[in-house]
């Protein structure tokens, strides 16, 4: 019956006006209403692997798909991780790290103490500078009035001799 025109049903679009029949919504994409001109993107940290989709599935926590319209979940990459399952892959916070041959893709490590991971999304810890210490794992602080250390990733610092001394 040519009478009526239908609507393309939900995981379907309808291309351009005239066409014959609706085209399915291919992985990446999804349809979520009835008569859809286009098919959606998967948002980021979601994703459709298959056609006919009328949802985009989660990634799992420590995979993200980084990118909008991804048919993939991926691992979250060095100085990243993940938080949140179906959310994107965030940074390391500032004294934790994460390199890419970590298998814990859901958390960064912290740096022991005596080394510190100066930057947000660090793949690595260093070594304390000169001058400063390892006051708490992945946090190094300068030396205090009196004191000194002439070495890196130390715990502490030591005493000036009673003939010297060292001002902040």
């Amino acid at each position: 019956n040519a009478s009526r025109c239908k609507a393309c049903p939900e995981g379907y679009s309808r291309g351009s006006r005239g066409q014959a029949s609706c085209l399915p919504c291919i992985p990446r994409e999804f349809g979520n209403t009835t008569g859809m001109k286009t098919c959606h993107n998967c948002p980021i940290g979601k994703v459709s692997n298959s056609s006919f989709q009328t949802y985009c599935s989660d990634c799992e926590v420590g995979k993200s798909s980084n990118t909008e319209g991804s048919a993939k979940c991926t691992p979250c990459g060095a100085g990243m991780y993940g938080k949140t399952k179906g959310e994107d892959c965030v940074l390391c916070e500032a004294g934790r790290y994460r390199n890419s041959s970590d298998p814990d893709t859901d958390k960064c490590r912290e740096c022991s103490r005596g080394m510190e991971a100066r930057e947000v999304g660090s793949s690595s810890c260093q070594n304390c500078e000169l001058g400063t210490y390892g006051k708490a794992p992945g946090q190094c602080e300068a030396c205090g009035p009196g004191k000194y250390q002439d070495g890196r990733g130390k715990n502490n610092c030591k005493d000036c001799d009673p003939d010297t001394y060292l001002a902040e």
